[in-house]
């Protein structure tokens, strides 16, 4: 974390916090999933992708949760799969 503090000459501070954050590129494999919305009644459709280390199949467990829907079975449908990924 960075803060700017005692401005001198008349100058003033506007957005004086900085956040750095370090990325860990030594974890092999990233996964990552978008955001999305649909109008009530519509399916979502999440995009998971992989980046990094792609030498060998991979998996991650996909699992639906309540959000701003809170009732599974009623407002969404519940899952829970794997997702694999080939190697390359």
């Amino acid at each position: 974390n960075v803060t700017l503090s005692n401005a001198t000459n008349g100058a003033v501070i506007g957005d004086g916090a900085g956040i750095g954050t370090i990325l860990d590129n030594d974890a092999g494999a990233v996964f990552s999933v978008d955001d999305v919305s649909v109008d009530e009644g519509g399916n979502l459709v999440f995009t998971v992708t992989r980046s990094g280390d792609a030498q060998t199949d991979q998996a991650v467990t996909i699992t639906t949760s309540d959000g701003t829907a809170t009732l599974a079975g009623g407002d969404y449908t519940a899952n829970s799969e794997t997702l694999t990924f080939a190697q390359g």
